[in-house]
């Protein structure tokens, strides 16, 4: 009689102990990508709220000052959001490749 070649209960052990091992480096790309689409997703209101100023003068000049304060946050979180996401990305490949290197001596 032939031994089955995986225990069943055993299957995907190393699958699931790397991606428990890899967790912080998942939830941290995912959080650093939201953050992303937040700001990718404020710049049409931006626009709309900057054209809208634009086109009335009798809103107060502190407006402008803030749709101006607005765009900076915006931009500069949404080209750091960019950084950390693109770096985020690579990591978990990294993280997993790593260990499995030590197997194959």
């Amino acid at each position: 009689m032939a031994r089955p070649l995986a225990n069943a209960a055993r299957r995907h052990r190393l699958c699931l102990a790397t991606l428990r091992a890899t967790k912080y480096v998942f939830v941290s790309g995912v959080i650093a990508r939201l953050f992303l689409i937040g700001f990718k997703f404020a710049v049409p209101f931006l626009i709309k709220s900057t054209t809208a100023f634009s086109e009335d003068r009798s809103q107060p000049e502190a407006n402008g000052w803030g749709l101006t304060g607005a765009w900076l946050l915006v931009m500069v979180g949404r080209a750091v959001s960019v950084r950390v996401s693109s770096t985020m990305l690579g990591r978990p490949i990294t993280f997993i490749r790593s260990p499995m290197l030590s197997f194959t001596k």
